[in-house]
């Protein structure tokens, strides 16, 4: 009976030394090293990186298309154009390689004659000094005063070339296909609205 007991007290005895081993002295982990700590905490006291900042960007100008006519081919970018060109005609935002989120555009005029009782906004990603470059359409829409165009974000950011270009003309009407016909009248017009860009911190 005694050899028993002793037994029974021998194991409990083992178990109790086994539970009060520290995690840092069990087999597999190592022990954590000063060096070790103090580059822990040297990456907990980083600061985080600042967030994007997102710009709404007010849009609103006043321009005035010119009588005139260009003449295009649907499947190349040659035109003709036998009228004037303004400055206030279109406008342009920096894109700076930001995103663009969307926003809204409103384009308003009083029809100078029945043939500008419609007009055709567009709003479009350009590289202004690139022929050849691919655009962006962002938004776009047809139709009579007040004409509302809600832009699209982008599959991929901007470029540090690239800008959003807006601008109004009257709608195409095609005639020998594949050519079609762009014809202006003098036309006043008024664009209010915004732009929504996700901007990067390069800071």
């Amino acid at each position: 009976m005694q050899r028993r007991l002793a037994l029974v007290f021998g194991l409990l005895v083992t178990s109790m030394v086994a539970g009060c081993v520290s995690e840092e002295n069990t087999p597999g982990s190592p022990p954590v090293t000063p060096a070790a700590a103090e580059e822990a905490e040297a990456r907990a006291a980083e600061p985080l990186p600042e967030p994007p900042t997102i710009e709404a960007i007010p849009v609103s100008w006043s321009g005035r298309l010119e009588t005139g006519i260009r003449v295009c081919e649907l499947q190349t970018p040659s035109c003709h154009t036998v009228r004037p060109m303004r400055e206030d005609q279109e406008r342009t935002i920096e894109g700076e390689a930001g995103n663009v989120l969307g926003g809204q555009v409103n384009f308003t005029w009083q029809a100078s004659s029945p043939l500008m009782a419609e007009l055709r906004a567009v709003i479009l990603a350009d590289r202004p000094d690139c022929d050849d470059c691919d655009q962006v359409v962002l938004g776009f829409a047809i139709g009579p005063s007040p004409l509302q165009v809600s832009l699209e974000g982008m599959e991929r950011p901007l470029e540090d070339d690239e800008v959003i270009r807006m601008y109004v003309r009257a709608p195409y009407a095609q005639f020998h296909p594949p050519l079609y016909l762009q014809a202006d009248l003098s036309q006043d017009f008024a664009v209010e609205g915004q732009v929504e860009i996700e901007r990067p911190n390069r800071e």
